[in-house]
């Protein structure tokens, strides 16, 4: 039995400006660095065999928090398949930027995610980034594995593993930041166990309404 531990990078400017990120690296703001610490602690105890993270910054920083929160050295590996996927010429802009300049295409997008963004990865794609990398971890390892990485790379994983309508993965099951989304792999059957789990947060809320 393999499960793999998928985390959602913490909170970088760019999310509260709502801003495609895509593959553009941008850095964790302080309060994305603060859910890596409380992130940490839902998993200091949790037993990982592997720590596998984007190689971009904001995926490499908040694994490192989690891996500076354990108690015995646990091997971190750079893994570019984790990267988010590429938004072409919408890297950098805001919603409202995309609907203003690219409306048609948006609405495309919104019904099906092989339609194509200028300069932007083919999502077939990414399908396939997300499939080797769990057939890789299913020959590597045999117990936990952490893997750190973003947000459309999480939905699209769901969208291959649940079968879901894509207007439903992409408006219904929203990925927060260092969440966790676990799969499960017996026998070669890949359960979803959790999607978008959040219940570490309920500390990071209490410290931030006593100041």
């Amino acid at each position: 039995m393999v499960r793999i531990i998928f985390v959602r990078h913490g909170e970088t400017q760019w999310n509260l400006q709502k801003r495609c990120q895509g593959q553009t690296d941008v850095e964790l703001t302080f309060r994305g660095l603060s859910q890596g610490k409380i992130l940490a602690q839902r998993l200091k105890n949790y037993p990982l065999e592997v720590v596998y993270t984007s190689d971009l910054q904001r995926a490499k920083a908040t694994a490192q928090e989690v891996i500076n929160h354990k108690d015995t050295k646990i091997p971190i590996i750079s893994e570019p398949l984790l990267r988010e996927f590429h938004f072409g010429v919408w890297e950098g802009l805001t919603t409202e930027e995309i609907f203003e300049k690219y409306r048609e295409l948006a609405l495309k997008r919104n019904i099906s995610p092989h339609v194509e963004i200028p300069q932007g990865e083919k999502y077939a794609d990414l399908v396939n980034r997300c499939q080797r990398f769990v057939e890789n971890c299913l020959a590597k390892h045999r117990g936990n594995v952490l893997a750190v990485t973003h947000s459309v790379f999480i939905k699209a994983l769901l969208h291959h593993y649940l079968q879901l309508p894509w207007p439903v993965v992409k408006n219904n099951l929203y990925i927060d930041n260092c969440s966790l989304t676990i799969l499960k792999v017996t026998e070669g059957k890949v359960v979803v166990e959790r999607i978008n789990d959040t219940a570490h947060f309920e500390l990071l809320e209490v410290v931030e309404a006593r100041h």
